[in-house]
């Protein structure tokens, strides 16, 4: 009886392993599949994919020729079959379950017929992992994640503020009545943009960063001259750091990358000769017809926006407009002389002569013409 009991176990206990087995796969979670699984269900089978499901999902860091801003770029493919509108998704933590799905934040919901490519432009600090789902199946509660198909298990790292590149020992000189040198110490890195501020008051806070006048951006440099003052008083310089597929370094430590003491300017003015007794009526009306003709300060208006930040060719041509129709003699000659000097910046030094030999400039800004056209002829005679 015994030996007949024993039997029938051995044949009893491998069926009732195999149903405890079986029941075990069956709580699997339905959601979740591995690359093994991914392999195995559509190596050169994609149409035994479940429907619109994602599957390549690429994510990359790019600078953006705009401003040299951070994006990020999500991409993946789909077969052809598949359509309707596609969810993408971030997170600090890998989106591996359903729960996680609900708990990330979207970036933007795109029609697949349209682009399999989507942009994410917050690029604050930290380190994110993201999925793309279809809505479909988002609202229908049927979501299927697959590892490193729809959903990414490498973080994409954006590095915080403090590990971004800043200039030290900033320092503003005075040349002349109207220029201010500034200087500082490069980030040990290439490639690096410095943006420069000038502002009448202490530039040391992000507020009154974006309240300052931005002068120009230069890349791989230690210096930059400011040409651009037009009135007397203090100015105080800020320059910041910006990588190219990062954002602006706006952190401000005094006397690093801001100064805290002003550039004092004096604008000397010619005295004005007393008119002789019998040219006083002449002179009268002469300075009567000047009120009317003068055309005040258009040639630094023009400088700022476009000579001042680096776009010489329009500062040749909206210089040349103003000569055109101007009457001011001395606006005339330093719209010539700075005709003369884009021409040096475009590398043109023949051209540059034409204009820095002319009667007019050389008798308002003798000094600047004559150190202009040596630094032309120096450059003609080098080539």
């Amino acid at each position: 009886m015994r030996g007949r009991n024993r039997k029938i176990l051995l044949w009893v206990a491998p069926v009732v392993v195999l149903a405890i087995l079986t029941s075990v796969a069956s709580l699997y979670p339905q959601y979740l599949l591995d690359d093994e699984d991914y392999v195995k269900e559509a190596e050169g089978k994609k149409a035994k994919l479940p429907e619109n499901i994602a599957f390549n999902i690429k994510v990359e860091k790019v600078p953006v020729a705009s401003e040299m801003k951070c994006a990020i770029n999500i991409k993946w493919d789909l077969k052809p079959e598949d359509v309707g509108e596609y969810i993408v998704a971030r997170s600090d933590q890998i989106i591996d379950s359903a729960e996680k799905v609900a708990a990330a934040r979207v970036i933007q919901t795109i029609n697949a017929s349209t682009s399999n490519t989507v942009m994410d432009n917050d690029c604050n600090p930290g380190s994110y992992y993201y999925v793309v789902l279809s809505a479909k199946s988002v609202m229908e509660n049927k979501i299927v994640l697959y590892k490193n198909q729809n959903y990414t298990t490498a973080p994409l790292v954006i590095p915080a503020m403090e590990s971004l590149f800043r200039v030290a020992r900033i320092r503003a000189t005075w040349l002349d009545n109207t220029r201010v040198r500034l200087t500082w110490d490069r980030a040990e890195k290439s490639g690096i943009s410095y943006v420069i501020y000038r502002s009448r008051g202490v530039i040391d806070s992000e507020a009154k960063l974006n309240r300052a006048e931005r002068l120009g951006v230069v890349v791989d440099a230690g210096a930059f001259l400011d040409e651009g003052i037009t009135e007397s008083g203090a100015y105080y310089y800020a320059v910041t750091t910006r990588v190219s597929y990062g954002p602006e370094d706006t952190v401000l430590v005094a006397n690093e990358n801001y100064t805290t003491s002003g550039v004092r300017i004096a604008i000397a003015k010619p005295p004005v000769p007393a008119p002789e007794p019998e040219k006083k009526e002449k002179q009268e009306k002469q300075e009567k017809h000047e009120k009317i003709v003068v055309i005040s300060g258009d040639v630094d208006r023009i400088l700022k926006r476009t000579y001042f930040v680096n776009r010489y060719d329009e500062a040749i041509e909206e210089l040349g407009d103003l000569i055109a129709v101007t009457d001011n003699a001395a606006e005339a000659a330093k719209a010539r002389l700075f005709i003369g000097r884009s021409y040096i910046e475009l590398g043109r030094y023949r051209r540059a002569l034409d204009y820095l030999i002319l009667l007019d400039v050389k008798k308002y800004f003798p000094e600047d013409a004559d150190f202009w056209e040596e630094f032309a002829l120096t450059r003609v005679r080098n080539y």
